[in-house]
């Protein structure tokens, strides 16, 4: 099951990912509602979950587009408004279900499921081959009555393989079907996961269940008459899974909430210097807000409550009396003494500008902004390559991001890329466009370009991709991709060339080369020429065409 969350809180989102992605479902994000809408209407979700008060499109809205377009997926809407017109107002407008932040998990995982069933065509959802058996409601896995204890990733293999018990999956389509469009893996990670569902298959008494059909791929083959009894399964429990995945989030976040309780703390200031303006009283009121609709989901009930109480304080009264002043000092104490963040805990710092966006569009400089934490830098953004050219002659960036907006420019951002490339080799280029032309991705590569990506995409697969670059400017391992048909060769090459620190990727069906080429972005690709089906010299001309 694929679920689109929009959510332009980065910690809330972080929080919704994870919890969806234990209970076992595919997660797409999208941080407003325009990209949401983009992502809705162009990828088959069986769900979407959606906050009301989004950056340039509304999650109202956004329900009202999608079902103008006729689109039938359940939509839930999350606000932090508890007041029954704007529940009535986004039933109206095409919701199926309202929750109202802080959320409880449990609350909204039986909310999913719920809307999720209401799509469900077999009365019987338990799938079952020979005693083993899986339930998509509850996402436990039994093999005579006893439960065997999967990864999300193994559990998701084991679902495509009983749903189609006759049928042989590449390990593209369990890419296709398992990871999120803007998070595929490397094929060697499914083997990975192959590898670990056979094993616990095996500890069950299922001895080779999933079966290698040699150049295509895998299948489930039971031998019923191998089955032995099942051995003792794992116990430990989701609960404790997800208690702990919630405490690394919570201690990867602090940084983020200290950031939040100073901007409380500079208000605190303010009052006591008797100077406080309206812009320190509506970023601490955002504050505030923000902190009042993640709390609850880390068990800190109270702290969403204050937090509450001081959004209205500051949201209702524009300027604060006395007694005011001093209940919102007040609450502000309490709150820090509930939360004990640790006042050293390094908050994140703005580190010199050392990439470059070249774009007259604010949303995509805002998307990247949001990427700049994961990074490790910041981003400068301008309008035009003139402006660029002046900033340019007093700044060095790592990388450049250019936006060619128009067709008739296009020569233009030629010349650019070229100027940049011959001056400044280390600098590296990457060209965004609307059109996925194949003499524009030629002419662009030939100025210099380092990356050719096409809109709409994802803050991840824009992160991706500057990424690669990044690695390839501070030297990391070379990676190489083999493809040949003989499994030994491809085992001997990778022995003798992993000792020397190269990162190798295996390839024994060239079918499936252009889609591992594209993910893995080798360094250097080695082809054996003869082949079947496709042999090295054809797939040599599709890569320089």
């Amino acid at each position: 099951m694929r679920i689109l969350v929009i959510e332009d809180d980065e910690v809330l989102l972080d929080v919704l990912e994870n919890s969806l992605t234990n209970q076992r479902y595919i997660v797409d994000v999208a941080e407003d509602g325009r990209f949401g809408l983009e992502c809705a209407l162009g990828t088959d979700y069986d769900l979407i979950l959606t906050d009301v008060g989004l950056p340039l499109m509304d999650g109202v809205t956004l329900c009202q587009r999608l079902r103008k377009e006729g689109y039938t997926t359940p939509i839930l809407l999350m606000t932090a408004k508890d007041a029954p017109e704007e529940r009535i107002k986004g039933l109206d407008a095409g919701a199926d279900d309202y929750l109202v932040k802080p959320l409880d998990l449990g609350e909204l995982h039986a909310r999913v499921r719920a809307l999720l069933r209401r799509g469900e065509v077999k009365p019987h959802n338990i799938l079952e081959v020979a005693g083993l058996k899986l339930d998509p409601v509850s996402c436990q896995v039994t093999y005579q009555e006893k439960p065997i204890k999967l990864t999300p990733k193994e559990y998701g293999i084991l679902e495509i393989f009983l749903r189609n018990p006759s049928r042989v999956y590449s390990r593209g389509q369990i890419i296709d079907a398992l990871w999120s469009f803007d998070d595929p893996p490397l094929e060697d990670s499914v083997k990975a996961h192959i590898k670990g569902l056979r094993q616990k298959l095996k500890k069950a008494g299922l001895v080779d269940w999933i079966e290698n059909v040699y150049g295509l791929g895998y299948r489930l083959n039971p031998h019923l008459e191998n089955n032995q009894a099942i051995t003792n399964a794992d116990k430990s429990s989701v609960e404790v899974e997800f208690s702990q995945a919630m405490a690394a989030l919570w201690q990867k976040h602090q940084p983020l909430m200290q950031e939040r309780m100073n901007l409380l703390q500079e208000a605190v200031k303010a009052i006591q210097s008797n100077n406080l303006n309206p812009g320190v009283q509506q970023a601490a009121e955002k504050a505030a807000h923000k902190l009042a609709g993640v709390l609850g989901m880390f068990k800190r009930e109270g702290g969403t409550q204050i937090a509450r109480e001081i959004e209205s304080l500051l949201g209702q009264n524009p300027q604060l009396t006395p007694a005011q002043q001093q209940n919102f000092l007040l609450l502000v104490s309490q709150l820090e003494d509930l939360l004990g963040l640790d006042n050293n805990i390094s908050v994140r710092t703005i580190t010199p500008a050392e990439l470059l966006l070249i774009s007259s569009e604010p949303e995509l400089g805002d998307r990247l902004q949001q990427l700049a934490p994961s990074i490790g830098k910041k981003w400068q953004q301008v309008e035009n390559i003139e402006a660029a050219k002046n900033w340019l002659k007093t700044n060095s960036p790592h990388l450049i991001v250019l936006e060619s907006e128009k067709q008739s420019q296009w020569q233009n951002d030629l010349a650019f890329i070229q100027k940049i490339t011959t001056s400044n080799p280390k600098i590296s280029v990457i060209v965004l466009t609307d059109t996925d032309e194949l003499d524009k991705r030629i002419t662009a590569s030939t100025a210099g370009a380092n990356g050719f990506l096409v809109k709409p995409l994802t803050p991840t697969m824009l992160s991706s991709a500057v990424n690669q670059q990044l690695q390839q400017i501070s030297g990391q391992s070379t990676k190489v991709l083999i493809v040949d048909d003989d499994p030994i060769i491809l085992d001997t090459v990778v022995t003798i060339l992993e000792p020397w620190g190269m990162q190798v990727t295996s390839l024994v069906n060239p079918e499936e080369f252009w889609q591992t080429l594209q993910t893995t972005n080798p360094d250097l690709v080695i082809l054996d020429i003869d082949m079947p089906k496709i042999s090295g010299i054809e797939l040599c001309q599709a890569v320089r065409t």
